[in-house]
């Protein structure tokens, strides 16, 4: 089965792109549009360690993980970044900045 590689909202009018490595695993992800007025453009890279496990999002940021000892070692023990996001409500733009970190113990 092939993977998908692009997807259309008819409704909504926004289109989504993905592309994929060779081990079939989500590099990219992209999304553009138009929704009353407002363009919606953007992109989100993915990057993967030799495990196949998330290192990194481009939208969140950075993924560890703690598999000494754990009985999870594929789930990620902490998640730290920064991401931007626009957020548009007909004509009232608003951009939001943010610092996240996330720990699990």
């Amino acid at each position: 089965m092939d993977n998908v590689t692009q997807r259309q909202n008819h409704i909504s009018g926004l289109s989504e792109g993905f592309t994929y490595d060779a081990l079939d695993r989500l590099t990219q992800s992209s999304t553009t549009g138009k929704i009353d007025d407002v363009d919606y453009n953007y992109a989100v890279s993915y990057q993967y360690d030799i495990n196949g496990n998330i290192l990194n999002k481009s939208d969140v940021g950075d993924y560890s993980y703690n598999s000494v000892n754990s009985t999870h070692p594929h789930t990620p023990n902490s998640i730290a970044g920064s991401s931007s996001n626009t957020a548009a409500k007909q004509s009232l733009h608003l951009r939001c900045q943010r610092q996240h970190d996330q720990k699990w113990q």
